[in-house]
């Protein structure tokens, strides 16, 4: 009985605090159809994170959501939270706010929920540890050309929002990062921040599939 306990207690120990020195992590809560869709990004501030860099992201975030992001997504799809941690210190501060836009801006029919617009965020270095994706729930069937592909205007237009999210995080002297925790599948003592200078969509819609109803 003891041995088991003793293995029970190994099981459920929790994996080290990592830190991301400097660093935020930014996450965008919707829903359509009540289904969850769910963005996450990390924000560096250029120096060790208080209170007040939680507030500014908070703050600067929201108004690209209404500026860039909602005019790009249906009304079906509805903005419920903006969470910002930071992700420097073990059990570091988060806070939240409701978006000051509550849904999106587009009033044409919508496509499938599943169905995404994907942003790659590529950084000066090579490799998966130093990419990242943004997924663009909330998409029309006036953005498509043919079932598979969206017109060239409509995936410049989301690489657009994403440049409009780094010239936002810039006005407070924060960048768009990708938090490196992994090299070589060995986790690393402390995670490694490195700035997003490049995006890349194209045509090609793509599907998430844990945003199915079912």
């Amino acid at each position: 009985m003891a041995t088991r306990l003793f293995r029970q207690q190994i099981g459920a120990t929790s994996m080290a605090f990592q830190s991301a020195p400097q660093c935020i992590e930014v996450v965008i809560t919707a829903a359509q159809d009540s289904v969850p869709v769910v963005n996450r990004f990390n924000v560096s501030v250029g120096h060790t994170v208080v209170e007040a860099d939680l507030d500014a992201v908070l703050s600067e975030v929201d108004g690209w959501i209404t500026a860039s992001l909602a005019p790009q997504q249906v009304n079906d799809l509805k903005y419920i939270s903006i969470t910002a941690k930071d992700i420097e210190h073990a059990n570091g501060q988060q806070k939240f706010r409701v978006p000051t836009t509550s849904q999106g801006a587009v009033t044409d029919p919508p496509l499938p929920n599943s169905t995404a617009m994907v942003a790659s965020l590529r950084t000066t270095l090579t490799g998966r540890n130093y990419r990242g994706r943004f997924y663009f729930g909330g998409m029309h069937v006036n953005q498509l050309v043919d079932s598979t592909h969206v017109s060239a205007g409509v995936a410049t237009g989301y690489a657009t929002v994403i440049a409009d999210l780094v010239d936002a995080l810039d006005t407070i002297g924060a960048k768009l990062v990708i938090v490196s925790r992994y090299l070589n599948t060995a986790l690393r003592v402390v995670a490694i921040a490195t700035e997003v200078v490049s995006v890349i969509t194209n045509t090609i819609l793509d599907v998430q599939r844990r945003r199915t109803a079912n």
